[in-house]
């Protein structure tokens, strides 16, 4: 084989390798992109949580005003907020104030008639069903995510392109 015809299978073989690694990083980004947009979701829900905290704090102080420490957890995790924008974390830890101020009528049993302690308990309902719904989805495209990164020669790809590692909403 003369000089010419070996460069050109050279390029040839190349050409072939780098279009391989575009297809797979291409494919990573399918992927990722998905996962982000499952998340895009879930952050308009919890934007409308941080609504309805804000809803709670204004009840609390006007209402219970015994009740300072769940305000300042509110106004924590309300402050919070930005920093731990995009964080699982960070909505786990509202699940469990908004479940701390449901509890609340267990200790206040006039608090059940109060109209307004109904509406914000309707509304954290309806949103964590809204949140459960979407990080279902989240889980569902995090699953697809790092299934496709299982492989060698993908996680290598991932690793070399520094694509993230997505955890799950619930314990897998």
């Amino acid at each position: 084989m003369d000089g010419y015809k070996c460069i050109i299978l050279v390029f040839g073989i190349l050409t072939l390798f780098i279009l391989i690694i575009l297809y797979f990083v291409n494919q990573l980004l399918f992927y990722r992109n998905k996962v982000n947009n499952s998340f895009r979701a879930v952050n308009e829900i919890l934007d409308e949580r941080i609504r309805i905290i804000d809803g709670i704090i204004n009840f609390i102080k006007k209402e219970l005003k015994n009740e300072d420490n769940l305000v300042n957890k509110l106004n924590k995790l309300r402050i919070e907020y930005d920093s731990y924008y995009n964080d699982i974390k960070y909505i786990k830890k509202t699940n469990k104030y908004l479940n701390e101020f449901k509890r609340l009528s267990s200790v206040y049993i006039n608090l059940k008639s109060k109209s307004l302690y109904r509406e914000l308990n309707i509304k954290i309902n309806n949103n964590q069903d809204k949140m459960n719904y979407a990080m279902e989805g989240y889980d569902k495209e995090v699953k697809s995510y790092n299934d496709y990164c299982d492989g060698k020669f993908i996680s290598v790809i991932q690793e070399l392109f520094k694509f993230p590692h997505y955890d799950y909403y619930n314990n897998r």
